[in-house]
């Protein structure tokens, strides 16, 4: 949690495949509901806003996706220099979590545009779904190729219209840029608690000492951020501020609500589409417009994160030291699905990936008819081509000047942050739950069309293999016992809600020898090493504070009750049990803390011979500074 976004979300199954949330909003479908403007924190950038007014727990900005990073660090043999890194989420506790030794994800739309202000986080990660039954991989060209795992946000409290929307990244991630010396003061919320307490203080002074107000208001700002300047950065320095913060709020002076008539003025609209099951084969999700857009309506805007080497993106196998520790060999076995979410060109190494759920635009051939298997069919049968189009938004000014660097200029304004914006403008008309697309291109489209001649379904990876959805809704848990003679498919494992509690940290002390396996029975194991399971409880904790550790169900205790084995979970310290070579059980443990998930790289994205390729951009559009290889050649 200390590299990322601390922040995390929490993954569950489910057997529904709709992807389709209702937005809870106070008004009418065609006034947008969601803006991408300038954010109120100075020097912050863009940021998002409330178009109207979401009721508390209402769905914010519709769906988005979770696309998984895995262990970037082994497959390149060091942490590549991605801007991603100030984005990606950690998906603590999820089916995602366990596909990799490090899991990291990029989330488009709210987990990636949103801000974060810690005196008014007023968005939070829905516990979200894991749809592995989407594409078949004995039957599915496109298993692997698209993300399984959906995200939402949900309005922790009441929102108003010209709000801005901000997410809990969490200190860490606050912490890790002040390191890097890419963010001065910054207040957290104990800082806020602590300047609006001496505010209320600072009224009854100035009450009692009304011909030294001004004076005092200074002085004690002064005298406060000399002690503590995230407090005293607070704090009001003068009177009319004073007056002005208690009667609306500690943070009145820094954030200023937009009316809606202003984001109309100077906003551009994100929720003209929502995410949903595409209408395409193999395609999993689409873009479908929420309301009729006009020709040459901006249905989306991409605002870019670049990577400089597209080569990052490779995976490799990799081997394990007497240590412990990984390392990659020479043995290619892929790419990393974000490749999939990117723009790219054949002659450069870079790549501009959007962090707007716009990358979800699915590919229509402007050339290409119709044919089985070939991407290009509706559900109908039929196709007729894009109805959108790349373009440059005119209204970021980083484009012109990002448009003329060179490479190298290029390289030091990626390292230092976010620049320029891709859009997607309407060609024609568009109905309200029509499907968006745009042409990928001709590199793109012959690679597919390859991909789908050549594919045969994987025979030698998980014969048994079954969808973590499907066994999280149907499947029963089987105990030590009844897995020797019936064991999960190949693919499966079981995780169990647990965290380390400092009661537990001595817990067995009455135990100090050697422990060898085979001296003891289960009821003896369970009752010197087990600790009580009545606090790993589904909601008995904040759902960003649940944690899931890999285990196994030695028996059914009574019904929905069970002992289970807890392991060291791969990316936590090494537990103290862990250290002494003693085990770690549960007992009384309800069944809804025991889930299915994948055992590591087992699922459909690291399959052999998956689909890889980044989405084309149409001629003109990719700008020729950056065209390095073609160059290198």
């Amino acid at each position: 949690m200390t590299h990322r976004r601390a922040a995390s979300w929490l993954f569950l199954t489910t057997a529904a495949a709709t992807l389709v949330h209702a937005y809870e909003q106070d008004n009418n479908n065609e006034q947008c509901g969601l803006y991408l403007a300038e954010s109120t924190i100075p020097n912050a950038g863009m940021g998002l806003f409330a178009g109207q007014n979401f009721r508390k727990t209402a769905i914010v900005g519709g769906s988005s996706v979770g696309v998984l990073c895995s262990d970037l660090d082994v497959h390149n043999g060091y942490e590549p220099a991605w801007p991603q890194y100030n984005y990606f989420w950690m998906p603590d506790g999820a089916e995602q979590e366990f596909d990799a030794r490090v899991s990291e994800a990029m989330v488009p739309g709210i987990g990636a545009l949103a801000n974060y202000h810690p005196w008014h986080v007023n968005v939070k990660p829905r516990p979200s779904r894991f749809v592995d039954t989407m594409l078949n991989r004995t039957v599915d060209p496109g298993a692997g190729a698209v993300t399984y795992y959906d995200v939402d946000f949900f309005a922790s409290q009441s929102i108003g219209a010209g709000e801005e929307i901000f997410a809990d990244y969490g200190e860490n991630w606050v912490l890790r840029r002040q390191d890097e010396g890419k963010l001065g003061i910054f207040p957290f919320k104990g800082d806020y608690e602590m300047a609006s307490n001496i505010v209320q203080q600072v009224r009854q002074l100035v009450v009692e000492n009304e011909e030294k107000s001004e004076k005092i208001v200074s002085t004690l700002k002064q005298i406060v951020y000399d002690l503590n300047d995230a407090v005293g950065s607070v704090l009001p320095a003068t009177l009319h501020d004073l007056e002005h913060v208690l009667q609306n709020g500690i943070t009145s002076l820094q954030l200023e609500k937009r009316s809606v008539e202003w984001l109309e003025e100077h906003g551009h609209c994100m929720d003209h589409i929502v995410p949903r099951k595409s209408t395409v084969e193999q395609a999993g999700r689409g873009l479908f417009a929420t309301r009729n857009l006009k020709e040459g309506t901006a249905v989306v805007p991409m605002p870019l994160l670049h990577i400089m080497n597209k080569d990052e993106m490779d995976m490799y196998d990799w081997e394990t030291n007497e240590d412990g520790d990984r390392f990659r060999t020479d043995e290619n076995t892929g790419k990393q699905l974000y490749l999939n979410y990117c723009f790219g060109d054949p002659a450069s190494s870079v790549l501009m990936c959007p962090t707007s759920v716009g990358i979800l635009v699915n590919h229509r051939s402007s050339t290409s008819t119709c044919t089985e298997g070939n991407g290009q069919c509706l559900a109908d049968g039929n196709s007729d081509g894009p109805n959108g189009e790349l373009r440059w938004a005119d209204w970021d000014e980083t484009n012109e000047e990002w448009l003329n660097y060179s490479m190298e200029e290029l390289g030091k304004a990626t390292s230092e942050g976010r620049g320029m914006t891709l859009e997607i403008v309407a060609t024609r008309d568009i109905q309200e739950g029509e499907e968006i697309f745009i042409d990928y291109g001709p590199e793109w489209e012959e690679t597919w069309n390859q991909h789908v001649a050549n594919w045969k379904p994987p025979s030698d990876v998980y014969a048994d293999y079954a969808p973590i959805s499907f066994m999280n809704n149907r499947a029963p848990l089987r105990t030590k016992s009844e897995l020797v003679d019936n064991p999960y498919p190949e693919n499966v494992m079981t995780a169990c809600l647990y965290w380390e509690m400092d009661d537990y940290l001595h817990y067995p002390d009455d135990y100090d020898g050697e422990f060898k396996f085979s001296e003891w029975e289960d009821e003896e194991l369970l009752d010197t090493f087990s600790v009580p399971g009545h606090h790993f409880r589904v909601g008995s904790v904040k759902v960003l504070d649940e944690t899931w550790w890999p285990c196994k169900v030695y028996r059914e205790e009574e019904r929905g009750f069970f002992s289970v084995r807890i392991f060291q979970k791969p990316n936590e310290s090494s537990t103290r049990w862990t250290r002494r070579g003693i085990p770690r059980f549960v007992r009384s443990l309800p069944r809804k803390s025991i889930k299915f998930i994948h055992r590591m790289e087992s699922s459909d994205q690291f399959l052999p011979e998956t689909f890889r390729h980044y989405v084309g951009m149409p001629d003109g559009l990719f700008p020729e500074a950056w065209k390095n290889l073609a160059q290198e050649d």
